[in-house]
């Protein structure tokens, strides 16, 4: 770590906070996944969050199933949209 750095400044987020999570849950509802989600810069590792819904972090584990739910409903209608089109 270079002189004047802060550990936050370094690395992939790992604590919890509204201000990570509310994207990655928009993210999760259009249907990404979180390994895509988290590879972005500024986003914390996959296995963060996914410990973070485990351990049920100021109940993000109802909201992060939500999102995941509306995500793959996303992710059936673009399947069932290929499945569907005639060009493929």
């Amino acid at each position: 770590m270079a002189s004047g750095d802060s550990p936050k400044e370094m690395g992939r987020p790992s604590t919890y906070s509204e201000e990570v999570i509310v994207p990655i849950l928009q993210l999760l509802m259009e249907g990404k996944t979180l390994n895509e989600i988290c590879r972005a810069e500024g986003m914390p590792a996959a296995s963060t969050v996914r410990t973070s819904v485990y351990h049920d972090r100021e109940g993000l584990s109802a909201r992060y199933a939500q999102a995941r739910m509306i995500g793959y409903e996303v992710m059936a209608e673009e399947l069932l949209d290929i499945a569907d089109d005639g060009h493929n």
